[in-house]
């Protein structure tokens, strides 16, 4: 199976850490540690990388998964809507 994990990229309306750091996507890494050995596991940074449709058109993933922290949720609906199409 594919999966295909998701950091989001920063709210626009956000004050705070983001700002001024980038930090690891460790949640994602410890999750796909856990499910590589009988999957296929990847991870998007979209802090780093912005072309979420060509990722899908390359990978086409089964699952997709996205983290976040409350400042993101309109952010995550966004994705999750794009995901869906």
């Amino acid at each position: 199976m594919k999966i295909l994990l998701i950091e989001p990229h920063k709210s626009p309306v956000t004050i705070g850490g983001e700002d001024v750091f980038l930090y690891e996507p460790l949640a994602l890494e410890y999750v796909a540690a856990g499910v590589a050995p009988d999957h296929d596991v990847r991870i998007l940074d979209l802090r780093l990388e912005k072309d979420l449709l060509g990722v899908f058109a390359d990978f086409n993933p089964d699952i997709v998964g996205i983290t976040a922290y409350t400042v993101h949720v309109n952010v995550v609906k966004k994705l999750f809507e794009q995901v869906k199409q």
